[in-house]
């Protein structure tokens, strides 16, 4: 009787574990494209601090939303990362549709913003800012663009 118990706690547990991950698509982002400015300090050398033209042209951003909370998952060509689950802290600031404007902070290591402005139906854009200071190999503030468009209804991350 005891083993049953155990694995009717580890199934319910490993059910709310996994229902963090999947949560209603407000839309899903692709390729972006803005600049960097690069602070001198770290891996970066003077001559290579100063603002340079940036992409992420094989990525995407897909934008959920479970209940009154918000997740941001990022893809690009290393791996699949989650705001939450890497650590940050997400506060919404104004939700007027639009814009949708998110704060995520990494405590002590990197500060980002996401404005999504957006229709009903999730098509519009977003324009996101990180900041990553206070020790990071490479500091740098930059400011991206993507065009967005729900074109699924759930996805597992």
């Amino acid at each position: 009787m005891r083993l049953t118990t155990a694995k009717v706690l580890l199934f319910a547990f490993a059910i709310l574990t996994c229902m963090r991950s999947f949560g209603e698509v407000v839309t899903k982002c692709g390729a972006s494209s803005g600049f960097d400015y690069f602070y001198e300090g770290g891996l970066v050398k003077a001559k290579d601090s100063g603002w340079r033209k940036s992409s992420i042209e094989m990525g995407n951003i897909l934008l959920t939303r479970a209940g009154d909370s918000y997740d941001i998952i990022f893809t690009d060509t290393m791996k699949t990362t989650s705001s939450i689950d890497d650590g940050g802290i997400i506060v919404k600031v104004i939700d007027s549709k639009p814009p949708l404007v998110l704060l995520v902070n990494y405590p002590g290591v990197s500060v980002e913003t996401w404005v999504f402005r957006l229709d009903e139906l999730g098509k519009g854009e977003l324009t996101y800012s990180q900041a990553r200071y206070n020790g990071a190999l490479i500091s740098k503030h930059s400011l991206l663009k993507a065009s967005c468009d729900k074109t699924v209804t759930k996805e597992k991350r």
